[in-house]
């Protein structure tokens, strides 16, 4: 797994996107970009071990923007690798067992 840490702090922080630029579409790494504070405390805590390989377990929660009890959630896709395209496909089953009860922004 890789773990991007973002180097804005405080009120600079934002929304954090992660994109390809069209050239990694053979490479697929598990990744996920964390603010600047939370890096600190994953380094914080791999200093102070005698092993600096041991092993971190992370929980990742995803929250839904809601509206009046409506769930909105979004789909960001590039459109250089066919993998996303796929993805929705596989998605649009899981989408449709809401029967319209929430709302997806492609």
């Amino acid at each position: 797994m890789l773990i991007i840490v973002d180097n804005t702090t405080g009120d600079q922080e934002k929304e954090l996107i992660i994109s390809d630029d069209g050239t990694g579409q053979d490479i697929q790494i598990p990744t996920i970009m964390i603010s600047q504070d939370d890096g600190h405390k994953i380094i914080d805590f791999l200093m102070k071990q005698e092993n600096l390989f041991t092993p971190v377990i992370f929980v990742q929660k995803f929250e839904l923007n809601v509206v009046d009890d409506h769930p909105i959630y979004e789909i960001w896709l590039t459109n250089s690798d066919d993998s996303g395209l796929k993805f929705v496909e596989q998605f649009e089953e899981y989408h449709l067992r809401f029967n319209g009860n929430v709302t997806m922004i492609p």
